[in-house]
């Protein structure tokens, strides 16, 4: 085989690579490059790597052949419990505070293990919460985790690993959470497993947050080891991703070495005994907390205990403001002669950026002078999803539905709330009232399809499923998608069809 790649050519593919990928590849890892590029052109059967590579540049490669690249030019090492010391800083500081809020209120946690890699990572998120939450089962619990290498969400999927994977494990603690089948591997508790959704996501191309990919609203982002890797363009727009994802003072995770590549601007370092997190800077005061003393794993036990009350007074949140008590008075000044377009268009401008609580402030300043601006209200509503606000959220659509109960987009908005806060059965029949509304409601079918799946209603998702890829080919690939925050149908065809393709071979339910 031919595997000779010019250097023009080398050139042209670490741009490409950048662009479809966000990965870095400079000059001097241009052979590297190549020997990667070389090695996939061997595995989908081309003699001479140079037709393969201009096809890459050209972007004409199918979902499968995208998949085979970025499993090659990817890093997918991880094993359990990767850096104690951050999960010593979950266990004792961050989760405790984040539970004992929402044990009064919603019961609800949204953790987001991003570049997942084989799983490792988000089973270990999952172990700590059912340690410290013995009744877990009445919370709203998403970890999710995503990752662009299909080949490794598979092998996540199933959650079956070696030895290797519980390297930082001590024994006793590995067989809290797993068990010894009889090849001799590990395989993940099925109470564990069920706790984690797998999703396919490129980090540097898909639209996130999105309700589409179950982005909005995240409490903790774990990212580690995944920044590095790309170019200075991706690391700032995926950070900035990030920091429009999380809740108000979320919490952000990464590894040491990607210290230099968190945007100061947007996240507060907080600083612990061999740990750093960042908190998103919106109401967020920097305050550093107090460290834990102890390891992850003292004396050959799993070590998931209790805060002080004195970590815990210091971390404390501010409790939000009931946002329905809000009147006219008590929302900030805005300049005298202001009217409903500038008051819509600004809170519209700041819900964009990622600045949710002033963008808050501007709509319900106009909607206390008027209350009937739809518009507004179907904005805020949004606002508050992406804040973790969901009973607020919920409400306020309620509000939109009162003025016009034929908008499917707002019936549709309600299913999406309703999904978030595990009222699956709920979401089902808004989802189906907007479809009666509007049959070809692409991102609804897509709505049925995803809680089906869940559901293990297969032939139901596969139906589903089906009504996107028809709606969807009868649009131009770069055509936005009504309500989908900036999706086009060419993507969210790719996304159905690698769902389909994991769908591949399933048993369809009977009775």
């Amino acid at each position: 085989m031919n595997a000779t790649i010019p250097g023009e050519m080398l050139s042209l593919l670490s741009k490409s690579v950048a662009a479809c990928f966000g990965l870095h590849f400079p000059e001097d890892r241009w052979p590297e490059l190549g020997k990667r590029i070389a090695s996939i052109a061997v595995d989908l059967g081309y003699k001479d790597v140079t037709p393969f590579a201009a096809r890459f540049l050209s972007h004409d490669l199918t979902l499968e052949e995208r998949a085979i690249v970025a499993k090659r030019l990817t890093v997918g090492e991880t094993y359990f419990f990767r850096d104690p010391q951050s999960f010593e800083v979950l266990e004792r500081h961050v989760l405790p505070e984040l539970i004992r809020e929402r044990r009064c209120r919603d019961r609800r946690l949204r953790i987001w293990s991003a570049g997942c890699s084989s799983g490792e990572e988000a089973y270990s998120i999952a172990v700590v919460i059912r340690r410290l939450l013995p009744d877990v089962r009445s919370w709203n619990i998403l970890i999710l985790a995503t990752d662009i290498n299909l080949q490794v969400l598979q092998k996540a999927t199933v959650g079956v690993y070696t030895q290797w994977s519980f390297r930082n494990v001590p024994e006793r603690a590995r067989d809290g959470f797993c068990r010894r089948n009889s090849s001799g591997s590990f395989e993940i508790f099925p109470e564990v497993r069920e706790m984690v959704t797998f999703a396919h996501l490129n980090l540097a191309s898909d639209h996130y947050p999105s309700p589409l990919n179950n982005t909005c609203g995240m409490d903790i982002i774990f990212c580690r080891n995944v920044l590095m890797y790309f170019v200075p363009e991706t690391i700032h727009e995926t950070v900035s991703r990030f920091h429009d994802s999380l809740v108000h003072d979320g919490w952000f995770l990464s590894s040491p070495a990607e210290a230099s590549l968190i945007d100061g601007s947007r996240f507060v370092p907080v600083n612990f005994t061999g740990a750093i997190l960042y908190r998103k800077k919106e109401h967020s005061s920097g305050i550093p907390v107090p460290a834990p003393s102890r390891g992850l794993w003292p004396e050959g036990k799993v070590a998931f205990r209790s805060p002080s009350p004195t970590v815990e007074a210091i971390v404390r949140m501010p409790d939000p403001v009931p946002p329905m008590a809000w009147t006219a008075s008590s929302v900030p000044e805005v300049a005298e002669g202001t009217g409903d377009s500038d008051l819509y268009q600004r809170g519209l401008d700041l819900y964009r950026e990622g600045r949710y609580g002033e963008a808050e402030r501007f709509l319900l300043r106009l909607l206390a002078s008027a209350p009937g601006h739809s518009t507004a209200r179907g904005l805020l509503c949004r606002v508050y999803a992406d804040q973790g606000k969901l009973d607020a959220a919920l409400a306020s659509v309620e509000e939109c539905l009162s003025i016009d109960r034929l908008k499917a987009g707002a019936h549709y908005l309600k299913a999406t709330i309703l999904d978030e806060m595990g009222r699956a059965e709920d979401a089902r029949a808004s989802l189906t009232r907007a479809l009666y509304l509007d049959p070809d409601f692409v991102l609804a079918h897509f709505a049925l399809g995803n809680i089906a799946l869940r559901q293990g209603r297969y032939a139901q998702a596969r139906k589903s499923f089906e009504n996107v890829a028809a709606l969807s080919r009868e649009r131009p690939r770069e055509e936005l998608l009504p309500e989908s925050e900036g999706m086009t149908a060419g993507a969210l065809l790719d996304m159905v069809a690698s769902i389909s393709s994991n769908l591949h071979g399933v048993p369809v339910e009977t009775g």
